[in-house]
Protein backbone atom coordinates (compact mmCIF):
# COMPACT_ATOMS: atom_id res chain seq x y z
CA UNK A 1 0.00 0.00 0.00
CA UNK A 2 1.37 3.36 -1.05
CA UNK A 3 1.46 6.41 1.21
CA UNK A 4 -0.07 9.57 -0.24
CA UNK A 5 2.44 12.28 -1.11
CA UNK A 6 3.28 14.63 1.74
CA UNK A 7 1.78 18.10 1.48
CA UNK A 8 3.93 21.03 2.53
CA UNK A 9 2.20 23.00 5.31
CA UNK A 10 1.34 26.57 4.37
CA UNK A 11 1.96 29.35 6.91
CA UNK A 12 0.46 32.79 6.36
CA UNK A 13 2.29 35.66 8.07
CA UNK A 14 0.44 38.98 8.12
CA UNK A 15 1.99 42.29 9.08
CA UNK A 16 0.50 45.09 11.09
CA UNK A 17 0.07 48.66 9.94
CA UNK A 18 3.46 49.70 11.27
CA UNK A 19 4.93 46.31 12.17
CA UNK A 20 6.32 44.51 9.14
CA UNK A 21 7.88 41.14 8.44
CA UNK A 22 11.31 42.51 9.38
CA UNK A 23 10.22 42.98 13.02
CA UNK A 24 11.07 40.22 15.53
CA UNK A 25 7.69 38.53 16.02
CA UNK A 26 7.08 38.03 12.32
CA UNK A 27 10.72 37.55 11.32
CA UNK A 28 11.15 34.68 13.77
CA UNK A 29 7.80 33.17 12.78
CA UNK A 30 8.92 33.13 9.16
CA UNK A 31 12.37 31.72 10.01
CA UNK A 32 11.02 28.93 12.23
CA UNK A 33 8.32 27.93 9.72
CA UNK A 34 10.85 27.72 6.89
CA UNK A 35 13.23 25.72 9.07
CA UNK A 36 10.36 23.28 9.64
CA UNK A 37 10.00 22.91 5.84
CA UNK A 38 6.78 24.91 5.63
CA UNK A 39 5.88 27.18 2.76
CA UNK A 40 5.52 30.77 3.98
CA UNK A 41 3.33 33.41 2.35
CA UNK A 42 3.95 36.87 3.79
CA UNK A 43 2.35 39.58 1.66
CA UNK A 44 3.75 43.08 2.11
CA UNK A 45 1.60 46.14 2.09
CA UNK A 46 1.56 49.83 2.80
CA UNK A 47 -1.40 50.91 4.89
CA UNK A 48 -2.79 54.16 3.51
CA UNK A 49 -6.01 56.08 4.21
CA UNK A 50 -8.05 53.77 1.96
CA UNK A 51 -6.74 50.67 3.74
CA UNK A 52 -7.39 52.26 7.14
CA UNK A 53 -10.97 53.02 6.13
CA UNK A 54 -11.72 49.45 5.02
CA UNK A 55 -9.12 47.12 6.56
CA UNK A 56 -11.07 43.90 6.08
CA UNK A 57 -11.56 44.50 2.36
CA UNK A 58 -7.95 45.65 1.91
CA UNK A 59 -6.50 42.56 3.60
CA UNK A 60 -8.92 40.17 1.88
CA UNK A 61 -7.93 41.55 -1.53
CA UNK A 62 -4.24 41.16 -0.68
CA UNK A 63 -4.81 37.57 0.42
CA UNK A 64 -6.83 36.64 -2.64
CA UNK A 65 -3.77 37.44 -4.72
CA UNK A 66 -1.18 36.01 -2.33
CA UNK A 67 -2.90 32.69 -1.61
CA UNK A 68 -4.31 32.00 -5.09
CA UNK A 69 -7.16 29.90 -3.68
CA UNK A 70 -5.08 27.94 -1.17
CA UNK A 71 -5.97 27.74 2.53
CA UNK A 72 -3.20 28.20 5.10
CA UNK A 73 -2.58 25.66 7.84
CA UNK A 74 -1.45 28.38 10.23
CA UNK A 75 -2.04 32.13 10.33
CA UNK A 76 0.14 34.48 12.38
CA UNK A 77 -1.14 38.05 12.25
CA UNK A 78 -0.15 41.32 13.87
CA UNK A 79 -2.74 44.05 14.49
CA UNK A 80 -3.79 45.22 11.01
CA UNK A 81 -3.28 41.73 9.54
CA UNK A 82 -5.98 40.44 11.91
CA UNK A 83 -8.49 42.06 9.54
CA UNK A 84 -8.15 38.81 7.58
CA UNK A 85 -9.89 36.83 10.30
CA UNK A 86 -13.49 37.37 9.10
Amino acid sequence: MENPPQRTPLVLVLAGAGYGQQAPLLWWTDAIARQADCEVVAPRWAVDDVAEAEPVRFVQQALTTALAGRRPDLVVAKSFGCAALP
